[in-house]
């Protein structure tokens, strides 16, 4: 009996002791003000420093902390409150005020995350420079980035252009303001997960202009879902990292991926990419999906894409290129593009579509080798198919269902009461 009492004891001591522990450090703790005007960039990095040190997380409370220098964090984590709503128009989680050129107010090393803030980036000048950085900075492999909203960023979250950024997890993410890119990844190894992102930028004219939602380069087994773009000139790009060198691309899964309002190319393929999309929804004032240079592998399921003034599917280039059980829907009969144009592809399988085009159905150009065009249910203006291809390439175009759109007749005027 007595040494179970003395077991007791001290078991509670040990409770006692661990429970006087600090769990976290506070950022008010080392002098942050939090008022909109201090310059609070100081205590963050002391307090950064000392987490480090006792290997604890940084705590933001509520209020608003003007930062003018990067905040460097390594195998550690930056909180404020991370399961408050990230994509409330009103003011719900700790703000981060950055006042600086670049425009960068973390950098993410290796194992670094940062949750439940605001970055907020406010440009001497009210808009930033041609050299402006990301506001969140990815400088490291397997960090993650959770429930945040950046408002006003040249980019949102990008790589630095030179470190390994593979395992990187990017989800609940709401950019406003965008300047020139949302996302932009690259040099990944490894599996990298985004999910949940918006990228929402109807406000700046310059997105609109030249504007990239995703920019992907040189990603393996990439893992984007439910992610958005709204009011950019590019949706999601997949190109090299550097022009004319191939490094075999991005290949990974686009799932329920989609954008809005987007003025140049819905999805544009440039290279080497293996990429499956599936689900999601793309509609485009100009271009929806578009496939250019050599050795792209793309499989495309029950995708709805929606465009104005240029084809939904344009193949110039690319290895194999499938698209079945897909929604092609190219509006507005001012302007004579086809819904699916091919000039390029080594392999090529338009089948079991919805196609609905106030132009030609499918436009042949120079350029593909092998071409199967079946089991599409097909309307069409003026033309089911146009050929200019010289009769090069292999064609297989049959058992699709093809109806030109039968104008409406107007309705007659009722008769006139007696």
């Amino acid at each position: 009996m007595k040494h179970t009492l003395t077991l007791f004891i001290l078991s509670l001591f040990t409770v006692l002791g661990s429970a006087a522990e600090p769990l976290e450090l506070n950022v008010r703790t080392f002098g942050a003000k939090g008022d909109g005007s201090t310059d609070d960039t100081d205590a963050f990095h002391s307090a950064i420093a000392e987490g480090a040190k006792l290997k604890l997380p940084v705590r933001v409370p509520q209020g608003s902390y003007v930062i003018t220098q990067p905040l460097a964090l390594n195998a550690q984590r930056l909180t404020g409150e991370p399961n408050a709503s990230f994509g409330a128009d009103m003011m719900v989680l700790p703000t981060l005020i950055v006042r600086s050129e670049s425009g960068t107010a973390i950098r993410l090393g290796e194992g670094a995350t940062v949750d439940g803030l605001q970055i907020h980036c406010a440009w001497p000048g009210g808009s930033p420079g041609e050299k402006a950085a990301p506001a969140i900075e990815l400088a490291g492999p397997c960090t993650r980035i959770h429930a945040m909203r950046i408002i006003s960023p040249w980019v949102g979250i990008g790589w630095d252009g030179k470190s390994i950024t593979s395992r990187t997890t990017i989800e609940n993410i709401l950019l406003g303001s965008v300047h020139k890119k949302g996302v932009h990844i690259g040099n990944n190894f490894d599996v990298t997960v985004l999910r949940n992102i918006e990228v929402f930028s109807p406000d700046v004219p310059r997105f609109a202009q030249e504007g990239i939602g995703f920019h992907l380069q040189k990603c393996d087994d990439i893992r984007l879902s439910d992610c958005f773009v709204i009011s950019a000139h590019t949706g999601y790009l997949f190109d090299e990292e550097k022009p004319g060198v191939t490094n075999h691309g991005t290949w990974g899964t686009l799932v329920n991926c989609s954008s809005d309002d987007i003025t140049g190319v819905s999805v544009d393929i440039v290279g080497e990419h293996k990429l499956t999309f599936s689900a999601g929804s793309h509609l485009s004032h100009h271009l929806g999906l578009r496939v250019r240079e050599k050795g792209a592998v793309v499989a495309m399921n029950g995708v709805w894409i929606q465009c104005s003034s240029a084809p939904t599917i344009q193949v110039e280039g690319g290895r194999s290129i499938a698209v079945t059980g897909c929604t092609l829907d190219r509006r507005h009969e001012s302007f004579g593009a086809p819904a699916v144009m091919i000039g390029g592809g080594e392999i090529v399988s338009i089948t079991g579509n919805a196609i609905d085009s106030q132009g030609t159905g499918l436009h042949l150009r120079p350029g593909c080798e092998r071409l199967v065009y079946s089991s599409n249910a097909v309307r069409f203006k003026g033309q089911a198919v146009t050929d200019e291809s010289g009769g090069k390439g292999r064609f297989v175009l049959q058992g699709n269902a093809e109806a030109p759109i039968t104008p409406k007749t107007p309705e007659a005027a009722p008769p006139a009461k007696q």
